[in-house]
């Protein structure tokens, strides 16, 4: 079977498709702090406990909020701290919001300010 190749699982919270971000998917999870911590408990907890033998890291991908005001209200430093909480092996950060476009210039800065709150 094919899961038998999986050595990662990824949680994307990163890709700004409207479809998803209308139903509230992906990004627009980003300022719900408390589910976040939830599922990235859950991610945590199940590779310690899961069956597939071969899985060796779990974590996810995260934008920095759906637009300039989340991005402005830095929504991506309590979801770092949740990552750093429930133990995730890493956490992917694209350094730019969902409105953004791979053009626009991708906010650096981001990045330090994540690894100093964590």
């Amino acid at each position: 079977p094919e899961w038998k190749n999986i050595v990662a699982i990824d949680l994307n919270f990163g890709c700004p498709s409207p479809n998803l971000r209308k139903r509230g998917a992906g990004p627009s999870q980003l300022r719900r702090r408390s589910k976040i911590l939830n599922l990235f408990e859950a991610l945590s907890k199940w590779k310690t406990t899961t069956s597939l033998g071969n899985i060796q890291a779990v974590g996810a991908k995260i934008r920095l909020g759906l637009n300039k005001v989340e991005q402005k209200y830095k929504v991506y430093i309590p979801v770092a701290e949740a990552a750093a909480t429930a133990n995730l092996d890493y956490l992917v950060v694209h350094a730019r919001n969902a409105e953004q476009k791979s053009r626009a210039k991708p906010t650096w800065e981001a990045i330090g300010e994540i690894k100093q709150a964590v």
